[in-house]
């Protein structure tokens, strides 16, 4: 891919797809740390990678791609599109670890219904590379984005200085590579190989969402981790902070076949859309509850998106 790999790792507390390890007690909402690494400048390695975002951002809107319009004219929705897409973005999985190796890669395995159920207080940690007119302009951006969203699912969502339960962390090529402690106090007991396929995140892959979920509630998420690679230019930086939350929000897959969406690999749109907000609406209705199965869940969406489409010829 080339916007990110755009993944989620799902798990539940002790990793029940896997069933390979005890079940340890539910999650406490954390209290992270960030990552503490000599400021000694960017590396060589970070420095190539800012070089080369820079040049894959102009490559993208060369070709009139990372749209930010949400969709218009050329990007007709209808109830079918709706209902079909929420199947395959919601309503699927890309990814499940077990303790040693990725299990399921993308073989988009069904999924019950998977959202939070409360308030979402996020927090933002950037790695000490990161400029200070970045970081405001990324807190800027990420409260705007999560008033947005509050809005699209009926939840409080916010910004936080205190406990969080969505960890937003922009760091360079190095500090990713060394944030496995990081990983390891913020969800005790996360699989290992969720941890080395995080440190070992190649140069096409900017981004990525964790969601956990409870060990009760095995569709109730807990708590989200985003990162996010600094050495993106502002625009794909932007772009991985909408897709990723948004996914850490329960729209866990992509479809090749949805558009306008920003859950798709051809990086045609940059920010949340039109459809990506029908989306959300669906997922958080009161109607769909949390664990309904997927065939029960879409003969809840056909009746929600008729509602969307209603005086529709």
């Amino acid at each position: 891919m080339i916007r990110g790999i755009k993944y989620v790792a799902l798990f539940a507390g002790a990793f029940v797809l896997a069933n390979c390890v005890p079940t340890p007690a539910p999650i406490e909402t954390p209290r992270p740390t960030n990552i503490e690494l000599p400021v000694t400048g960017p590396s060589q390695t970070s420095r190539d990678y800012r070089a080369y975002y820079a040049r894959l951002q102009q490559q993208l809107l060369t070709h009139g791609q990372l749209r930010r319009d949400g969709g218009g004219p050329d990007t007709p929705i209808t109830k079918r599109m709706l209902v079909d897409n929420f199947a395959e973005i919601a309503l699927k999985t890309e990814y499940s670890f077990s303790n040693s190796a990725i299990l399921n890669r993308r073989t988009n395995q069904p999924q019950s219904v998977t959202k939070y159920t409360k308030p979402v207080r996020a927090k933002m940690f950037f790695g000490a590379n990161v400029s200070p007119k970045d970081k405001a302009k990324d807190q800027a951006e990420i409260s705007r984005y999560l008033t947005r969203l509050s809005k699209l699912t009926g939840l409080p969502v916010g910004m936080t200085n205190g406990q969080a339960n969505m960890l937003i962390y922009v760091l360079d090529a190095d500090e990713i590579r060394q944030i496995d402690t990081t990983l390891k106090q913020v969800v005790p007991g996360m699989p290992k190989a969720a941890v080395d396929r995080i440190k070992a995140l190649k140069r096409a892959e900017q981004c990525v969402v964790l969601p956990s979920t409870a060990v009760n509630r095995p569709n109730e998420i807990e708590i989200s981790i985003v990162i996010v690679r600094a050495e993106q230019p502002d625009l794909m930086r932007l772009s991985c902070f909408h897709e990723e939350i948004a996914q850490g929000f329960g729209l866990g897959n992509d479809s090749p076949r949805a558009r306008p969406t920003i859950f798709n690999d051809d990086n045609e749109f940059a920010t949340l859309t039109s459809h990506d907000e029908l989306l959300l609406r669906l997922l958080y209705d009161r109607r769909l509850a949390v664990g309904l199965k997927p065939a029960d869940a879409l003969a809840v969406v056909e009746v929600i998106a008729a509602e969307y489409f209603a005086g529709d010829s």
